[in-house]
């Protein structure tokens, strides 16, 4: 899950090791929202991608990850800006509390 506050990149968990082979960032009128960013070439379980400034609107932001043992897996989520322009961040889920 990402959580996003006000920033400058959105940060992605994934499951495994993968590689992440795209990623882009698309407004409600289809638009593709240039991203200063290009995919690392080592595997990781994590992803930070800088953000533009962004304007209030609805977005789309989709990647591509390649796992380890070669299968591709594509994802993707829908999010809104109201208001104020702002940049996104995602923050770390707090840890559950033990009993």
């Amino acid at each position: 899950m990402a959580r996003f506050a006000r920033s400058h990149a959105m940060e992605r968990p994934v499951s495994t090791n993968a590689g992440l082979g795209s990623i882009r960032l698309i407004t409600a009128n289809g638009e593709v929202v240039p991203l200063a960013f290009t995919p690392p070439q080592a595997m990781g379980k994590t992803f930070t991608i800088p953000l533009p400034r962004l304007e209030a609107d609805r977005y789309k932001i989709e990647w591509q990850v390649n796992a380890e043992d070669g299968h591709v897996m594509a994802a993707g989520l829908n999010f809104l800006i109201s208001g104020a322009p702002c940049m996104l961040t995602s923050a770390p889920l707090p840890k559950p509390k033990q009993s």
